[in-house]
């Protein structure tokens, strides 16, 4: 029971997926610390984590409740991670320090996959993407004005 399957592999990332993503709030929030190499692999994660979450509700395998603790989980230890960044970055930090300072948060984030789904379901890519969707959904976020950021973003594309 603490099985679960990949449904979606790395190749079943459309060409037409990179292009819609690319305006997406969490590519600004990677823009926004300087992490631009790392986009094209972010879309992906992106996109593999959501299409498999659909697969797994489809065929219940997982439940809403399931993701929502799992979710809750990432979106606790990113602001663990995140409150730390801020005490070191202190209030007089520059742009260049905060990039530096959200680039390395986001490595270590993505990097850290001790917080699973289900014990024996260890993908990072699913950890990694899951983190981008709740970025996306301005949850989390790596710079340490994201907030502010990404509700200006969702004010430009409401005018």
């Amino acid at each position: 029971s603490d099985r679960l399957p990949t449904l979606v592999g790395r190749d079943d990332f459309p060409a037409e997926a990179e292009a819609e993503l690319s305006e997406a709030p969490f590519v600004h929030q990677l823009r926004w610390v300087g992490a631009g190499r790392h986009l094209s692999k972010a879309m992906v994660d992106y996109y593999r984590a959501y299409t498999q979450t659909v697969a797994w509700l489809e065929d219940d395998l997982v439940d809403l409740d399931e993701l929502a603790r799992f979710e809750d989980d990432l979106s606790d230890e990113w602001q663990r991670e995140f409150d730390w960044m801020l005490d070191d970055l202190g209030d007089d930090a520059g742009d260049r320090a905060q990039e530096q300072a959200g680039r390395a948060l986001l490595r270590k984030t993505l990097d850290q996959t001790r917080v699973r789904i289900r014990e024996a379901y260890d993908e990072a890519f699913f950890s990694r993407g899951k983190h981008h969707e709740l970025a996306d959904l301005g949850r989390i976020g790596w710079h340490p004005d994201f907030e502010e950021r990404v509700k200006n973003l969702i004010r430009a594309a409401r005018a």
